[in-house]
């Protein structure tokens, strides 16, 4: 016989299909109960497919709780659950589930059930104890006959004689004691079974079944219940089950638990209530035909039939890179209309297409453009000047430091035409100076001789005066700052 001894809670593979106390669980009750002395042993197998789980016989020797596989145990091959439970001054102490494995074998035949087999095994032991008290009496009896045919040969055989006569009549006695042992047993084992059958002890987690549907309605009560009448088709259902319907008069369904019936009605909870979406919907199919140069796209749903074209779209045109900057010198040929540019100063990889950034130089304007670039060739890139953008206007930069400038309100500073030598244009810069301090600003305005500014931005100052000779120092001119004068002493 195959031993195996189990000391954790890893699976047990128990046997094969049709094998018969073949294998041994033995159970290390030190391993698996360490700290529970003196304590008994109850062991419940529910087999794969098994509604309830039933009782197991097993005999504590030696420091384990041993059971012997029976066919029974291996009715149904697959995943099945033990509990081992030591129970302790009659109360549970500690109870440890397993998992069982039952091994599939070819050409299996029914197994006897497993529940019965512990019932034959419970008779079998007390018919066993019977039987031990007839043999005792038999001897017992077979001593009396010895004794009473030696009576007379001595005193001694006599006293032997009674003393087997009372050896039987308490042998009779202890025959009678274990019949009643054996019926007691019988019947207190089928009892109990019985009514633990009865009292859905063996029984696993009952299922729920859902009833109900369309014209099915739930009511609100003012405890926050939902209810609806026990009839048609919620009729058979019970406690735990669900029922679907609808509430407050509106096509949307709503899934409710029974927790009770009274009153030919079924209760739920309102707060448990579960929306069932998309009960009288309609799930769309959409699918994509090819058509010429496109693509045709249909949609039916609940309201009908729908359709769209997408047509394929034009090619589009290849990716463009931007070249150069604004160190980038552009060379402009007046008979061509076109703006230059060296390759060599573009770098590697300018091509037909893409874009160049450069700076020409009018005279005293230096301007920067961008344009597309419409050939190479002789180490140049070259596009039309009359399709290239201008980036930023051209600049110019008048006066210095004796030109005088008034400051007025608001950061504004002015400047006279007549003392800068030339007309600034709006965008131009004008340098001038103010309390011995030189400033540039931005022109925004010019009239009446007088280019307006503001922005000013200090370049230097205070300056000491131009002119002076060898031997002369600076004096207060006025009592303004920085108004000095060179001066002999």
């Amino acid at each position: 016989m195959n031993n195996i001894i189990i000391s954790n809670k890893k699976p047990i593979v128990i046997g094969r299909q049709g094998e018969n106390q073949v294998t041994t669980i033995r159970f290390s009750i030190d391993a698996l109960f360490p700290h529970i002395q003196n304590a008994t042993y109850g062991l419940l197998h529910q087999r794969h497919g098994d509604a309830a789980p039933y009782p197991v016989t097993t005999m504590a020797i030696g420091g384990y709780v041993n059971w012997v596989i029976n066919s029974g145990d291996l009715g149904s091959a697959g995943n099945g659950t033990a509990q081992l439970t030591a129970y302790k001054d009659g109360a549970v102490a500690k109870s440890i589930i397993f998992t069982t494995i039952t091994l599939t074998s070819m050409g299996t035949t029914d197994a006897p059930d497993p529940v019965q087999i512990y019932i034959d095994r419970v008779v079998r032991a007390g018919q066993e104890a019977v039987n031990a008290a007839a043999d005792a009496e038999e001897s017992a009896g077979e001593a009396a006959a010895s004794a009473e045919a030696a009576a007379g040969s001595a005193e001694a055989a006599a006293g032997s004689a009674e003393d087997a006569a009372g050896s039987a009549e308490d042998a009779a006695g202890s025959a009678e004691a274990a019949q009643r042992i054996l019926d007691d047993i019988s019947g207190t084992v089928e009892a109990e079974l019985a009514a633990a059958k009865q009292g859905g002890e063996f029984d696993g987690p009952r299922g729920y079944s859902i009833y109900g549907g369309y014209g099915v309605a739930f009511t609100l009560t003012t405890n926050a219940q939902v209810y609806t009448a026990q009839t048609g088709s919620v009729i058979n259902a019970r406690v735990g089950d669900y029922v679907l319907g609808t509430q407050g008069g509106n096509d949307q369904f709503w899934l409710m638990k029974v927790i009770s019936i009274s009153g030919g009605r079924l209760y739920g909870s309102y707060g448990n209530l579960v929306r069932v979406t998309g009960l009288s919907g309609y799930s769309p199919t959409v699918t994509v035909d090819d058509i010429t140069d496109g693509h045709r796209v249909t949609i039916t749903d609940a309201s009908g039939v729908h359709t769209f074209d997408v047509m394929d779209g034009e090619d589009g045109e290849d990716s463009f890179s931007i070249y150069g900057g604004a160190d980038v010198q552009l060379i402009s040929t007046t008979s061509a209309g076109t703006f230059i540019a060296r390759v060599s100063d573009l770098g590697d990889g300018v091509k037909v297409g893409d874009f160049v950034v450069g700076r020409y130089d009018g005279g005293t304007y230096k301007t920067i453009y961008l344009y597309k670039v419409s050939g190479i060739g002789n180490g140049y890139a070259e596009g039309l000047r009359s399709e290239a953008i201008k980036l930023s206007s051209p600049t110019r930069i008048y006066g210095g430091s004796d030109v005088p400038l008034v400051f007025e309100v608001a950061n504004i500073i002015k400047a006279n035409v007549s003392d800068i030598g030339a007309t600034p244009a709006v965008g131009d810069y004008v340098i001038g100076s103010y309390s011995s301090s030189v400033y540039m600003y931005t022109v925004v305005d010019v009239q009446n001789g007088v280019a307006t500014g503001h922005g000013a931005i200090k370049l230097c100052g205070p300056t000491i005066p131009a002119g002076g000779t060898t031997g002369q120092v600076l004096r207060k001119k006025s009592n303004s700052d920085y108004d000095v004068e060179w001066a002999t002493i």
